[in-house]
């Protein structure tokens, strides 16, 4: 195999490599951008599972009666520019919330979740929200009855590493 002796290849080479490395450059940005939007979604998805996962098991826990206890290990770490602000969950009797679970996001959006069917008040040891910012724990759901009505009482447990 003979290789070809051509001085005007050798000249173009630096414009060869010029051109390719400006088109690569410029391939980065839209692709990082896709990257972002599909981790961002990823998380969302996420999130909108968990939040079911918790209205779920505060309803089997309620359905199960009184002293029922369940936990679920929750996580809302995010990889892209998406994050989470607060994870809110219940609230006082007179409050819209008390059946709902909310996350609010670094983008100012909402996620809302209800327990209403069948209706299940969420609330803390005292009655109130409960609140956390943290995007790593376990929650415990526990079964128990005020003035006659289901209430879990929810509470949240830090994970140690």
């Amino acid at each position: 195999m003979a290789i070809r002796t051509d001085r005007n290849a050798l000249e173009a080479l630096p414009l060869r490599l010029l051109i390719i490395a400006v088109v690569a450059g410029l391939s980065v940005v839209p692709a990082a951008g896709a990257l972002q939007t599909l981790q961002d979604r990823s998380f969302l998805d996420r999130c909108a599972i968990q939040l079911e996962s918790i209205v779920n098991t505060a309803q089997v826990v309620s359905l199960e009666g009184f002293g029922s206890r369940r936990t679920i290990d929750l996580d809302f770490r995010s990889d892209g520019s998406l994050r989470m602000n607060r994870l809110g969950i219940g609230g006082c009797w007179a409050e819209p919330t008390l059946s709902s679970v909310v996350l609010e996001l670094s983008s100012g959006r909402k996620l809302i979740r209800s327990a209403d069917e069948p209706f299940v008040w969420l609330a803390t040891g005292s009655h109130e929200c409960l609140e956390t910012a943290s995007p790593l724990f376990t929650l415990s759901l526990t079964a128990s009855r005020l003035d006659g009505g289901p209430l879990v009482v929810c509470e949240v447990i830090p994970w140690t590493s």
